[in-house]
């Protein structure tokens, strides 16, 4: 097959699975032009649907959790672009666990599981006799007495333990009163009370909306959980349908979010544990198989309080136990980060002195200064624009010809403001000198005709209906201002008085409009600068807190990484980068992006990328990188080896000559292709039998070394861990219920070590075995196991191939070139099987691991469980001391076999382990070993048709195809190589 030459590409996922997409297609249209053995035929059509089953976008699981309160719903969907996951606090997607994943889909759609009737029964047992605990005694918040059972009426505030049980029961049966709940009514009278409740139970409900409004109101039914307290008179004013959450296992959303498009999936984990076993077992579950773990935490808290410091804790030694000690694994997200108080922030961080601090706040005192004089200017022209109004209203007054009355008073006006005139003549203004003349000798034959009657008429009138007008300031105002005006345009008309003083009205108010709007932008760009200020703390805050955190986190790897003394195997250097942190504001976000209606403006940043929440959509898709390149690129190599066999077909088959294609097959065909006995002897010459005994061999080898590493890893380890528990068990009982009020040391026994509080005694007292074990656990399964036996099995590979080859020394030259050249293809193709395999078995590997790890819990509560039904037995004066004693004793005479089965389970499911690994190793090398005699059998294989035009054709064109292939899908390996992991 002609070689072409190679251009230059540039590595993308995307384009690079579009083609292996395409080139398969080829391939399978040539498979169909090709006249093969069935058997090969069927082969390549197995490769050919493994190809194309490759997912192109592998999944990548990030568990979020975190403390409640910490904003994951919200901050979930912010990172989907779209209000999806409930926020409300009345709403039990925020309680269970929800998953969301990516569809091409437009709408949004939803599977919600129910626990099974099983599962129901026992948690309505559990809340039973939660609701039994407050039977003989009233509870008014912290107030309790000893009076006989009282009935519980509206507004009465219930036990916290009570409430919880309560509203989970009354929500799935709304009619139902609490009295009723305390006459000897058992679960299963209960469950039986609604049959369509009953009928939901072990089902999948899906619901589907086109938008995020609709798909709100189609969940609506199933996540509302507000709580309607009964009426006084026990019964409600209409009976409100059953609410389902405390029924929902969890909940998988699908939807076409960009920030999901890459295969993350993300699974928002309850913020506190739950009484119902199969929601907690179910959070667990994708707590240990996550590959990434994102703790988040309220900014305020993530510092100070070191819950932060907690939650990271916990998610590392998940990490730990898993093998994983890069701090990739593990992202921590400060949220709430809108929610600031300057002044704490500045003086905390000492920010006084920071430039861009300092730039802001000259800029808010320049804007002080200038909203300060605007204000002052702004009242001094509406004062101005009042007085001129007023005396606008004067010289209306005055123009009119029929008001007599109106006349004098402007005369006596005008008198007025001559007098005020004349003083200022006295002043030696000679243009009012004349101005004044001017007016006086206007009224003169008014004042002579009849001044003394019009006075005293004026006057009484005036005293018994004052005209209508400003107020006095605003008339004296006038007053002064209508002299000046008369003063300086003497020929004036009254009417032209009244055209010029509403024009000048007129500018007044238009510079007042220009006034107000401009304190209007001033207005704005003070909130604009109280937002910066606001951002600035925010963002100083941040980098403080991740500062902090990477610190937090780098020290507590190096404590978990320092070497034991009897640990062969040093800690790795450099093996972490920095903890990835982001700091964000998801409500910012959301009002920023108009994702929210009715919320208003953004309370502190300006800009989207100040929230933080596109730098976290752009990590959420990074994190999928790594997987999606390694899905391609196996995917080109399983294209390229699937062409190669294709081609060493077209170039092998039938061009031998009939007499060596016999030898050849008589002297390495198998006599059969079950492989049954791999027990190499004379007898047994066939490629596949050699290889199968040969791998055999290999394979027990390996094992029996994985086997001793498993042993000297763990097994020492995990008797540490039994003692350290054992010694600290009774101590870890006694702290974990000081300080506790009696009603919580009640919920937790009860409630089998766990209480939705967050308290877990369980996993207080498994502590110390998990600290024991969890490094030494992680390392144990780091190691490359099948790392030795991959080189050797490349060494039998390599020897039979030789062999293979000097067994046809004899052949013409041609043929012999055309053996070595199925040979080295045969190599080739293998080696990467080869890798395929190891990959595989890694893979295997870390599922196991996490598999063995999860039960430890369950296996301690188990334990545990009839102690702690005995201790809740315990009632009366004195109960609360007698329930520890009682689980205390119990657990100090038990430690050790509790303790021991925790061991004995890791150890057991090592061995366990050791068989699936040995079993599936060898399914694998027997396939290996009949692929490469099936590859090599080409040689002596008959040809279906010899000379066949048709074929003759088909072949060439088959062969130019594949010559496409091979060369597009090296040059994007090339391409892969070449990037930057």
């Amino acid at each position: 097959m002609a070689k072409r030459k190679s251009a230059t590409l540039r590595w993308d996922v995307k384009s690079a699975g579009k083609d292996v997409r395409d080139l398969s297609k080829k391939l399978g249209d040539g498979m169909k032009l090709l006249s093969v053995d069935p058997e090969r035929a069927k082969d390549w059509e197995k490769d050919k649907a493994k190809l194309e089953a490759v997912a192109p976008t592998p999944e990548t699981l990030i568990a979020i959790y975190g403390a409640t309160g910490a904003g994951k719903s919200s901050l979930v969907n912010a990172l989907l672009g779209d209000n999806i996951v409930p926020t409300s606090g009345l709403r039990a997607c925020t309680s269970v666990v929800t998953k969301i994943s990516h569809h091409k889909k437009q709408k949004i759609c939803a599977e919600i599981t129910f626990i099974s009737e099983k599962e129901w029964m026992q948690e309505l047992e559990v809340l039973l006799k939660d609701l039994a605990k407050d039977e003989n005694t009233a509870c008014i918040g912290d107030v309790r007495t000893d009076k006989p059972a009282q009935t519980k009426k509206a507004g009465e505030k219930l036990s916290k333990e009570v409430e919880i049980a309560w509203k989970k029961i009354h929500a799935v049966y709304p009619t139902l009163q609490l009295d009723d709940l305390r006459q000897n009514v058992d679960a299963t009278s209960i469950i039986n009370l609604d049959p369509s409740v009953l009928a939901k139970l072990g089902t999948t409900a899906r619901v589907e909306g086109k938008t995020s409004g609709k798909f709100a109101e189609q969940m609506s039914p199933y996540i509302e959980s507000e709580f309607v307290p009964s009426t006084e008179d026990g019964a409600s004013a209409s009976s409100p349908p059953a609410r389902l959450w405390p029924l929902i296992r969890d909940v998988h959303i699908r939807c076409n979010a960009k920030a999901l498009a890459t295969g993350a999936v993300l699974v928002d984990l309850p913020g506190v544990a739950d009484t119902n076993v199969a929601r907690s077992a179910i959070a667990g579950k994708y707590m240990k198989e996550a590959e990434r773990i994102w703790v988040v935490a309220h900014i305020t808290r993530a510092v100070d309080d070191g819950i932060a410091q907690n939650l990271l804790s916990e998610a590392f030694k998940m990490q730990l136990i898993k093998g994983k000690y890069d701090a990739r694994c593990i992202t921590f997200i400060a949220s709430q980060t809108d929610g600031v108080s300057c002044s704490e922030i500045i003086s905390a961080l000492k920010l006084h002195n920071h430039p861009q601090l300092q730039s802001i706040e000259r800029r808010t005192k320049e804007n002080e200064s200038d909203r300060a004089q605007l204000a002052s200017h702004i009242s001094q022209k509406q004062n101005q624009i009042t007085t001129m109004k007023a005396e606008l209203e004067l010289l209306k007054g005055n123009g009119s010809s029929t008001s007599h009355a109106g006349i004098k008073r402007k005369a006596l006006w005008q008198r007025g403001s001559s007098a005020s005139a004349k003083r200022r003549r006295s002043a030696g203004d000679s243009s009012d000198e004349e101005g004044s003349s001017a007016e006086e000798s206007d009224l003169t034959e008014l004042e002579d005709s009849d001044e003394e009657e019009d006075e005293e008429e004026i006057s009484a009138d005036e005293s018994l209906n004052p005209p209508p007008g400003p107020p006095l300031s605003a008339m004296s105002q006038a007053t002064s201002f209508g002299s000046r005006m008369l003063s300086e345009e003497p020929e004036m008309s009254v009417q032209e008085r009244i055209a010029a003083l509403q024009r000048r009205i007129e500018a007044a108010e238009k510079e007042l409009g220009e006034d107000i709007v401009r304190d209007a932008k001033l207005a704005n760009e003070s909130r604009i600068l109280q937002k910066e200020k606001n951002a600035f703390c925010s963002l100083q805050r941040s980098a403080h807190a991740k500062e902090v955190l990477k610190a937090q986190f780098k020290a507590g790897l190096l404590r978990a990484q320092e070497p034991d003394e009897d640990d062969p195997d040093p800690p790795e250097e450099n093996s972490t980068g920095d903890l990835a942190v982001f700091t964000c504001s998801s409500r910012d976000y959301l009002r920023l992006t108009g994702q929210v209606k009715g919320d208003g403006e953004p309370q502190c940043f300006l800009r989207e990328e100040d929230t933080g929440i596109p730098e976290l959509q752009a990590w959420c898709r990074e994190l999928t990188r790594e997987a999606r390149h390694a899905a391609a690129q196996a995917s080109l190599r399983a294209l390229r080896a699937l062409a190669i066999e294709m081609n060493s077909w077209i170039e092998s088959n039938g061009k031998l000559a009939a007499v060596n294609r016999e030898t050849l097959r008589r002297r390495w065909k198998s006599k059969t292709t079950a492989l049954v006995s791999r027990k190499l002897d004379d007898r047994k010459s066939g490629i596949a039998e050699r290889l199968a005994a040969a791998f055999e061999v290999l394979t027990v080898k390996c094992m029996r070394d994985v086997k001793k590493h498993f042993k000297e890893g763990l097994e020492d380890k995990c008797q540490e861990g039994v003692r350290n528990a054992c010694d600290e068990a009774v101590e870890i009982v006694g702290r974990y219920f000081a300080g506790k009020h009696w009603k919580a040391q009640q919920a937790i026994i009860s409630h089998n070590g766990r209480w939705p509080m967050g308290f877990d005694l369980n996993v207080s007292l498994l502590e110390p075995f998990t600290a024991s074990i969890a490094q030494s656990f992680g390392k144990v399964f780091k190691r490359d196991l099948f790392g030795p036996i991959k080189v050797q099995l490349e060494i039998a590979i390599i020897k039979l191939l030789k062999e293979f080859e000097m067994s046809a020394k004899d052949l013409p030259q041609s043929e012999r070139d055309r053996l070595s050249r199925l040979n080295n293809d045969c190599l080739d193709a293998t080696k990467q099987t080869l890798k395929d395999i190891m990959i595989k078995l890694d893979k295997m590997k870390t599922m196991k691991q996490r598999e063995i790890a999860r039960p430890l819990l369950d296996i301690v509560s188990d334990e545990l469980k009839g102690a702690y039904t005995t201790a809740s037995r315990i009632r009366g004066k004195g109960s609360t001391i007698k329930q520890q004693e009682t689980l205390t004793r119990y657990i100090d005479e038990n430690k050790g076999i509790i303790f021991q089965k925790a061991a004995d389970w890791i150890l057991g499911h090592l061995r366990q382990l050791e068989k699936i690994f040995a079993h599936t190793l060898g399914a694998y090398m027997t396939q290996l070993a009949q692929k490469i005699e099936n590859q090599l059998g080409m040689l002596w294989e008959e040809p279906t048709t010899r000379d066949d035009p048709t074929q003759v054709a088909a072949r060439e064109d088959v062969s130019k195809v594949l010559c496409d292939v091979l060369n597009k899908a090296n040059m994007w390996l090339d391409a892969a190589k070449a990037t930057k992991p």
